[in-house]
């Protein structure tokens, strides 16, 4: 995967309706790592399951959504197990990223820049 940043994999069905309600949550997560300007440390990355081959040799799924989390520099998957929302898949990131130190510390100092900016 990438040296730098960590990686949440998520593999997904076209028709599948799990995946379907999971989206909009990836979307969400999404959108906290961006605003949190933490997107140069953690990269959400979906992939169609039926249409893809898996993009490593160490991952291989046989349902949907399957979501693993790749740690930067690692080879090794984690796989997700918790309740499928936004709130959390944040949780387990922020509890097993690579940077998790660093994530913590931007996000404090980010709160206090946009609480010096009202």
């Amino acid at each position: 995967f990438t040296p730098n940043k960590d990686v949440l994999l998520y593999v997904t069905a076209p028709w599948c309706g799990h995946c379907k309600k999971l989206d909009p949550e990836c979307q969400k997560l999404g959108e906290k790592i961006q605003s949190d300007r933490l997107d140069d440390l953690i990269t959400i990355a979906k992939i169609d399951g039926v249409a893809n081959d898996s993009p490593l040799d160490s991952l291989e799924w046989t349902s949907f959504p399957t979501l693993w989390y790749i740690k930067a520099g690692q080879s090794a998957p984690m796989v997700f197990e918790g309740e499928r929302t936004a709130k959390a898949l944040w949780k387990f990131i922020r509890k097993h990223a690579t940077k998790a130190d660093e994530i913590i510390e931007r996000i404090d100092r980010l709160s206090r820049q946009r609480a010096e900016e009202l």
